[in-house]
């Protein structure tokens, strides 16, 4: 069994304190030398505020949720909990959700991104955005 060295210890103590808070590029190094790194981040999403969006230009451009690294897995667009049908494609490190015919986003409504991603080691990330579409003008 590996080792945590007290410095590494410290480090997951802190992280742990701060689960709450988004940290950026954290690894871990064990006794032996084996690093241990840290899951995927979300570094944008397309267009760059969800808050308010135009439910038919989202429709229109696709929504695109980037990540600090290739990832695999899947997003699901949903809405009141029920998926909306739209597709999910990963292109390296980011994932593109696309409506189908019939799939148009509505007016003023919360809609949330949801599901989980991995890297090529295995590290995991849980995502969960939401936002609410602006006002029929």
């Amino acid at each position: 069994m590996k080792s945590l060295s007290i410095i590494s210890i410290i480090a997951l103590i802190a992280i742990i304190g701060c689960a709450k808070q988004t940290v950026t590029k954290t690894a871990f190094m064990l006794d032996d030398g084996t690093v241990v790194q840290d899951s995927p981040k979300v570094t944008s999403i397309s267009p760059n505020s969800l808050a308010n969006a135009d439910p038919i230009k989202l429709f229109e451009d696709r929504v695109m949720v980037t990540f600090d690294k290739s990832i695999s897995g899947h997003l699901t667009l949903l809405n009141n909990g029920a998926d909306t049908g739209w597709t999910s494609n990963v292109n390296d490190d980011t994932i593109i959700l696309t409506g189908n015919a019939g799939q148009e986003l509505k007016f003023e409504t919360k809609y949330t991104i949801s599901g989980t991603v991995k890297d090529g080691a295995g590290n995991q990330t849980k995502v969960g955005i939401t936002f609410v579409t602006k006002a029929h003008e």
